[in-house]
Formats: C-alpha cells, structure tokens, sequence
C-alpha cells in the first residue's frame, strides 16, 4: 500500500482505492501519478484549473461582456491542467459554444484537459448542439483522450441507502 498526499492507493490488484464518482477520481487526480510493475509513484503537482463546466462558461460569457474575457482566457492557458466537472449534462448556447472551442483549441496538443461527465460520450455531440462546433471540439478531444468509465452506484445513493438502515 502506498500513500500519496494523505489519500490510500493499494497495489494488490492493480487497482487504485480513490473511491466511487466522477467528484472522487477528480479530487485523488490533482497529485499526478502512474503505476510503474505495480508501485505507485507522484510525479509532480500541476498548477489546476478545477471548475463545473456550465458554471465557467456562464463566468466566462459575463468576462465577454464586460470586455475582458481574454485575460481570464489567458488565467486558464497558464494552468498546466483544466478540469471540467459535470461537462455537457447542460446543452451550450452559442456563446458557450465559442468559448468551449476557444479553449480546446488553446490546449490542444499542448495542455492537458480533464473532462468528467455523467452524460455519456455518445451523447456530447447532441449537448454541443452545433454540428460544426461539435465536430471540432470532439475532433480535439475524443479521439486523443484516456478514457475512464466508472460503472456501479453513484456514492450519493449508497450513502443515503446506508443513513436510512
């Protein structure tokens, strides 16, 4: 067993123990590791960008708004990893739409992005809503992307299932 930033990882299986959900991989994903013939090493912290994705776009088209949305663009490009939680369960408008391209395009190929969504993979070209978007976004991201699909009960319902005995 192995311990990184307070957390447990067990090597046993070959499995990691960082928990059930999108919001618990999230958060046992900020200290970077890999598995090297079943050990655990960190690697190093990246400077992070963590965020609901529909509530940085919303931040994001007030920033346009008032005429400075570049320079929060720029605060996200000098993040080494961005983390979008909860992506695509809101369909995007059209100025969501823009700046979610503006985004993927800045990190493409040079800055890791995390996108965690209960909405399936299949189902993101449809919340994108345009075609041409859609396509360029997923063009960017689905086809070089890790993917990980967690399966099981979500951690809310096991917890409320376990205060209601």
């Amino acid at each position: 067993m192995s311990t990184v930033g307070g957390e447990r990882y067990t090597d046993n299986d070959g499995s990691l123990d960082v928990g059930f959900g999108n919001h618990a991989l999230m958060d046992r994903l900020l200290p970077v590791a890999v598995r090297d013939d079943g050990d655990l090493y960190v690697l190093q912290r990246f400077r992070t960008l963590y965020s609901n994705m529909s509530r940085l776009l919303g931040t994001l088209k007030v920033a346009k708004t008032k005429g400075n949305l570049e320079t929060e663009l720029k605060k996200i490009e000098r993040c080494q990893l961005l983390i979008l939680d909860d992506a695509f369960l809101v369909p995007l408008d059209v100025k969501e739409r823009a700046i979610l391209l503006d985004i993927i395009e800045d990190r493409h190929e040079r800055k890791s992005i995390i996108l965690s969504s209960q909405l399936p993979v299949s189902n993101w070209y449809d919340a994108i809503g345009d075609p041409t978007v859609a396509d360029a976004v997923l063009d960017r991201i689905v086809h070089t992307a890790h993917q990980i699909e967690l399966t099981g009960e979500s951690v809310r319902k096991i917890n409320a299932a376990k205060a209601g005995k």
